[in-house]
C-alpha cells in the first residue's frame, strides 16, 4: 500500500455478489453508490448503472468497504469504460490476504480518467512489470487519451 486508505476495495462479478453480500457481519451494511449519492442497495439490485457499492461499518460509523463490479468472466476482465480493454481475470483482479482487489494496474487505469494528486502519488510509488506497464499505457492512451497520463510515459 502507498498510502493510507479509508477503505478496503474489493472486486468482484455481479453473478457472484450475492454470496459477497451474504458472507458480510451484520453490522456492515451495503448501499448502491449512484450518481455521486448512496442509496439502499436493495432497491437497486438489478440496476445495470450500479457499479459500486459500499459498506459501512454501523459499530465504527465509518465506510469501510468498496465493492466494485466487474465486467467479464471467470477469464477475462473487461474495462467497463471501454470494453475493448481486457486482461486475464487473474491478472486483473488478484487476491491480497484472500480477498480479491483489483490489480495496481487496473486502478491506475481507473484512475487515469482524471487523476487527482494522491492518484499521482499512487502511479508514482506504484511498481508494475514491464508488461503491465505496457498494457497500462496502451489502455490509457486508449481509453483515456486526454489524460495527462496518456500524453508521458508511465514510469512505474
Amino acid at each position: 500500500m502507498s498510502r493510507e486508505h479509508g477503505d478496503i476495495d474489493v472486486s468482484t462479478l455481479r453473478p457472484l455478489l450475492p454470496v459477497l453480500l451474504g458472507r458480510l457481519p451484520r453490522t456492515l451494511v451495503p448501499f448502491a453508490a449512484m450518481s455521486g449519492r448512496v442509496r439502499p442497495l436493495f432497491q437497486h439490485l438489478d440496476d445495470p448503472l450500479l457499479h459500486n457499492i459500499w459498506v459501512h461499518d454501523h459499530l465504527t460509523r465509518r465506510w469501510v468497504l468498496q465493492i466494485n463490479l466487474e465486467n467479464g468472466d471467470d477469464e477475462h476482465w473487461a474495462y467497463r469504460r471501454h470494453p475493448d480493454i481486457t486482461l486475464p481475470w487473474h491478472r486483473a483482479v488478484q487476491p491480497v490476504d484472500g480477498v480479491p482487489t483489483g490489480s495496481p494496474a487496473t486502478q491506475l487505469l481507473w484512475k487515469a480518467k482524471s487523476p487527482r494528486a494522491v492518484d499521482e502519488h499512487d502511479r508514482a510509488v506504484t511498481h508494475l512489470s514491464a508488461e503491465d506497464q505496457a498494457w497500462l499505457q496502451h489502455s490509457i492512451r486508449t481509453a483515456h487519451p486526454d489524460s495527462p497520463w496518456a500524453l508521458r510515459h508511465t514510469d512505474t
